[in-house]
């Protein structure tokens, strides 16, 4: 009974999280103004294929510091937030119920509709499929 109360609190908790955006858990002020640059890149072209090494020469910071400063504002990595953006719309997306999980995939720019429904699971701990479907 135990394990089962737990997977279903880790459900509800993850779809909080997924709600929040990243500067929820720091004030603008705190963030330093490239990272704020950095996380508005992500949130328009997160469809697209982006690289550390392209938003660090869009912001014009080395690549090293913009990871550093990126954990510190933020508290997780660029790739995790990247994720997590391309999370958030395909949750939109499958609630919509316009485009089959293929197209999301491509449409939120994941690799492949594999690759997607393993970080999806990773994210919210349910398939696409499964998200689409309520359960």
């Amino acid at each position: 009974d135990l394990p089962w109360r737990s997977a279903v609190l880790f459900r509800i908790l993850s779809g909080v999280l997924l709600k929040l955006e990243a500067t929820d858990f720091s004030s603008p002020e705190q963030v330093d103004k490239r990272i704020m640059l950095a996380i508005e890149i992500i949130n328009r072209d997160y469809a697209k294929n982006l690289e550390n090494r392209k938003i660090c020469r869009l912001i014009n910071m080395s690549q090293n510091n913009f990871l550093r400063l990126f954990q510190r504002d933020i508290g997780q990595t660029p790739h995790s937030y990247l994720n997590y953006i391309r999370i958030r719309n395909a949750r939109r997306l499958l609630r919509e119920g316009e485009f089959s999980i293929d197209e999301i995939a491509e449409k939120t720019g994941f690799a492949n509709r594999y690759h997607f429904t393993r970080i999806f699971k990773k994210y919210t701990f349910t398939t696409p499929g499964d998200y689409r479907n309520g359960r």
